[in-house]
């Protein structure tokens, strides 16, 4: 994969208007949403799993791509927006350590975002999907966020990126699980 930061910037998030008005801070260079977008744009027929929806703003900027399919989970629903309007996007209240790992094994990018971002969810998580020997990636949340995440950030062995400057303003960080020698970050 290579992450092209300019065209990152350029990622249009004008879909974010129609769906919950006009959230200016959506779209700024603070946000990942633009990430999300651009990555989503990068592949045809994956799965992406979104693993902490909240509020639906990922899985809408990860559902961009049409060809795409958006798995998105929470255990509490409280999407502001109709995400589940969307063709390609299926939300499910459920714990996401609770779900098969086929699912995991079937998905080319998974988004974490879990709370309470302590990075011990963050931690179980990452070994999960080490001891399934995923082959994607994982884009993480939050990284710089408190001592927990930044420590759980460190721990990481396997080769990662640290893409904040394109990314979340409390940190934005990617997994190459998939060992991916070509991956680059422009």
């Amino acid at each position: 994969m290579k992450i092209d930061k300019q065209k990152i910037y350029e990622q249009d998030l004008s879909f974010f208007d129609e769906e919950i008005g006009n959230f200016s801070y959506l779209k700024s260079d603070k946000e990942h949403y633009k990430l999300l977008s651009y990555l989503s744009k990068q592949y045809n027929d994956i799965t992406i799993i979104d693993a902490g929806t909240n509020f639906g703003h990922s899985a809408l900027a990860l559902s961009q791509n049409e060809n795409n399919k958006v798995r998105t989970y929470d255990l509490i629903d409280k999407k502001l927006t109709n995400i589940t309007k969307y063709k390609n996007i299926e939300f499910f209240q459920k714990d996401i350590n609770e779900e098969s790992k086929d699912i995991f094994l079937n998905s080319e990018i998974i988004l974490l975002d879990i709370d309470p971002h302590d990075g011990k969810q963050e931690e179980k998580f990452y070994i999960f999907l080490k001891e399934i020997n995923f082959k994607g990636y994982l884009i993480c949340d939050d990284i710089f966020l408190n001592q927990g995440m930044r420590d759980w950030w460190e721990s990481i062995e396997i080769e990662k990126y640290d893409v904040t400057e394109v990314g979340h303003f409390s940190g934005t960080g990617i997994v190459n699980f998939k060992e991916d020698k070509n991956f680059s970050f422009l």
